[in-house]
């Protein structure tokens, strides 16, 4: 069975209702031109969230009082292609 393939081990990303806003030809349109301010992105639902808005290419204002995982989360987020 292949695995939905989440962006963080052990996270679950729902995926029931994601082909409904995909465009055939692309990303979702209704992303464009929006901006997403994630606080707790340190881990966590705030880092999946991060990296799936990252790979729409949403520009990220990301904070989390724990430094290094936030720093681990701006590195995935990058590395996804978001404008940060």
């Amino acid at each position: 069975m292949k695995s939905p393939g989440p962006a963080i081990a052990g996270a679950r990303v729902c995926r029931c209702r994601a082909a409904a806003f995909r465009p055939k030809g692309g990303r979702r349109q209704y992303l464009e031109g929006q901006g997403a301010a994630i606080t707790g992105a340190g881990t966590g639902v705030g880092r999946a969230l991060a990296v799936v808005l990252a790979r729409e290419r949403c520009p990220l204002a990301l904070s989390d009082i724990n430094a290094v995982g936030l720093a681990e989360t701006v590195s995935q987020a990058r590395a996804a292609g978001s404008p940060l």
